[in-house]
């Protein structure tokens, strides 16, 4: 009958340690292996060609999809991946 209860003992002590243990691990993960931060994703740099009019004279920028919307508002050009 101790036997018994030393092992039950054991396995909900056993099953404490563990879930704290994995608890631990996932409060301290990295942010990469969590997963992308919220916002606005702007992904790599590109070449826009960036012009008033089409057939006008234009300009080229390098910036992420955010930049160029950024650029756009500013200006006032339409810009295009070049």
């Amino acid at each position: 009958m101790k036997r018994l209860a030393r092992s039950k003992k054991f396995i909900a002590t056993s099953t404490l340690v563990v879930a704290g243990v994995i608890g631990f691990i996932a409060a301290t993960q990295s942010a990469n292996a969590r997963g992308p931060i919220g916002g606005p994703q702007c992904g790599p740099t590109y070449r826009w060609n960036c012009s008033k009019s089409p057939g006008g004279p234009s300009v080229l920028f390098f910036g992420t999809m955010c930049d160029r919307v950024a650029y756009e508002n500013r200006t006032g050009l339409t810009c295009t991946a070049f």
